[in-house]
């Protein structure tokens, strides 16, 4: 069986916004904790949810070219995505870029350094918004239930209620 590229994109969405998430609890700890490995943990975990996230992105096309001309599809959902996740990924890719370089120096130094965990956590609470600002706007294109407001949808008809008596 091939695994077409909407299936990829399925399979991977959600880890760029699962470990921007969990690296963002984690950094958090870090701080509270001022232990060293524990914080090289949660540096190497946003780093890993950086790259995640350029594979998530180099899917989306394939997804989009399959559901286009799929019944209820809404052009503007899939640019409302698109432009969240371009802004996801170029604060995801800096926060996973400085947690690289953050890992390196704390590599290198010598006891407990609060400053560079400090901006990637700040980067990283960014990161973390930014990929669930994405994903949910991703949700709304096959997702009709959490788009209760939009006048595209055709809400279900309550058939057999009290009132009917």
């Amino acid at each position: 069986m091939q695994i077409q590229d909407p299936h990829w994109h399925l399979l991977v969405n959600h880890f760029p916004i699962v470990l921007s998430m969990a690296a963002t609890c984690m950094l958090l700890l870090a701080l509270m904790r001022r232990q060293q490995k524990f914080a090289q943990t949660s540096l190497l975990v946003m780093v890993a949810a950086g790259l995640s996230g350029i594979l998530a992105n180099s899917t989306g096309e394939g997804a989009e070219e399959a559901v286009e001309n799929l019944p209820g599809f809404s052009g503007s959902l899939i640019h409302q995505h698109e432009d969240a996740a371009y802004i996801g990924m170029i604060v995801l890719m800096i926060a996973g870029g400085l947690a690289l370089l953050a890992w390196l120096w704390l590599q290198r130094a010598k006891g407990y350094r609060l400053l560079p965990i400090a901006i990637v956590t700040i980067a990283a609470i960014a990161a973390s918004g930014g990929m669930m600002r994405t994903g949910y706007s991703g949700g709304q294109i096959r997702h009709s239930e959490i788009r209760k407001n939009d006048p595209t949808v055709q809400q279900p008809v309550r058939v057999g209620t009290e009132d009917d008596d």
